[in-house]
């Protein structure tokens, strides 16, 4: 019987010891898996930082060579009264791109009034060039004895929209119901008719 106890014992402690290695082996294992596991998210996490980085560094060289090529063309713009009235404080304003930062963003100028008149009588134009560089657009026109600021605003912010070269902004209608139409690139892009009175948008 004694005999039969001893080696129960020594069975138990055999197991006993087993398991604890085991259990060691494992906790072992995982632990070497977190560290890899840990190790892997690292270097995915640094790739996607290159490829970002190689991609942000990608669209500053293609910006900066479209804001090469901006400076070296024009855009004409065309500003027409065809209404029945005597238009005053008629005002273009425009933003000049002035460089790429390093997050690939255009830096803008501040506000510059464009046009070289300021007083238009019916039925009469103005066109002239500015650079191609200028993104973003703001106008605003008051009439003589008529509706006050009939627009007065920005009507144009899409900075990265730059690959056209026509303004044509036209006014027309009468003193107390005037309207006003602006075309991008040849292309119908704002119409507001029987303006009412505004204050005037200034920089």
């Amino acid at each position: 019987m004694k005999k039969t106890t001893k080696r129960t014992k020594r069975a138990l402690t055999a197991v006993l010891a087993g398991a604890m290695m085991m259990s060691t082996v494992a906790a072992m294992s995982a632990s070497a898996y977190k560290k890899l596991d840990i190790h892997d998210h690292y270097y995915e996490s640094e790739s996607w930082r290159s490829a970002e980085s190689a991609h942000i560094d990608y669209v500053k060289e293609m910006r900066t060579r479209d804001l090469d090529l901006m400076r070296k063309t024009v855009k004409t713009v065309t500003i027409s009264n065809d209404g029945m009235y005597h238009a005053k404080s008629v005002k273009l304003y425009g933003r000049r791109i002035l460089s790429v930062n390093d997050k690939a963003e255009y830096v803008l100028g501040g506000w510059e009034q464009l046009n070289p008149n300021t007083s238009m009588h019916g039925l009469t134009s103005d066109t002239f060039n500015i650079g191609a560089d200028y993104a973003q657009f703001a106008f605003s026109f008051d009439i003589t004895w008529g509706t006050d600021f009939p627009f007065s605003g920005i009507f144009w912010d899409k900075t990265y929209t730059t690959n056209w070269n026509e303004l044509d902004i036209t006014m027309n209608g009468t003193c107390r119901s005037a309207n006003l139409y602006i075309a991008i690139g040849g292309k119908r892009y704002k119409s507001v008719q029987d303006c009412y009175s505004h204050k005037e948008w200034r920089p």
